[in-house]
Order: structure tokens, then sequence, then C-alpha cells
């Protein structure tokens, strides 16, 4: 018998970040701000977005799990951690862009790709979303609720 319907919170990615999450290759996620507490080891809905470049809409593309997140001291740890992040951090938009605005670590613990149309109509937040509605939650999830 399928599991029944759950109902996450989300976060937005970017595309192609998703992807790297996904597969394994990102085990960790950077922002320019921390990881919010009550987000911390909780299941989230990855809601894919295509930022700009991409050519679809939003669409549920995985489930992840973070650790508590931490700030990068300086350039430098950041650069060191580039294997784990894949953020080139010269980068523009995603990279270091000054001391006065450091970058945090997301750790990821686990992760599931999982595609789900989102449906029409859906309000997604600007960093997150409240109630996401995993029709088919792989049982990976529900053992991670269960937890």
């Amino acid at each position: 018998m399928a599991p029944q319907a759950i109902t996450l919170p989300g976060i937005n990615i970017q595309a192609p970040w998703v992807h790297a999450i996904c597969s394994g290759h990102k085990v960790i996620e950077t922002r320019f701000y921390p990881m919010p507490s009550k987000w911390v080891d909780q299941p989230l809905a990855i809601i894919e977005t295509p930022g700009k470049t991409g050519r679809f809409k939003r669409r549920i593309a995985g489930l992840v799990i973070f650790a508590p997140s931490w700030r990068y001291a300086d350039r430098d740890a950041f650069a060191r951690d580039q294997k784990q992040h894949l953020v080139d951090p010269g980068d523009p938009r995603f990279g270091w862009t000054s001391d006065d605005k450091p970058k945090w670590a997301w750790p990821v613990v686990w992760v599931e790709a999982y595609e789900q149309p989102l449906p029409p109509g859906f309000r997604a937040g600007i960093r997150y979303s409240r109630a996401v509605t995993i029709l088919r939650p792989p049982a990976s999830l529900v053992r991670a609720l269960s937890a």
C-alpha cells in the first residue's frame, strides 16, 4: 500500500544547482544567510526554479534535509570547500562578494531526487514555501519523518 500524501515546507533552489544536490555532487548549499533553525533536520521539498536561463516553470525536483549551518570565516575558507559546494568564489551572483556579506554553508545530510509538477496557481514564497504536497512520498521520506 502506497503512503498517503505528505505536506512539507519547500525551499527554492535554482537550476542547475538542484541537479548537483539531487545527484549527491553538491553536498553543501551556500547562501548569504544562515539556515533558519526551524528547517534544520526537517525534510524540505526542493522547488526547482529556472533562474535566468531556465525555460520551465517551478517544479518539485527533490527532497532534502540540511544540518545546522555555519558561517565561512573568509573567502579562503569558502574557496577551500569549493569541491563540496561547487560555487566558484568569483561568481558574481553566487560566489563570495565581500567580508561584509559572508557566505553560509548548509550541509546536506539526506537528499532524494523526486519529480512532481506543482499544481496550477501554486504560490511559492521568495525563499520558502509553506505547504508543498508530496503526492507519492518515497519510503525514505516516510522513514525520515518518523525518525
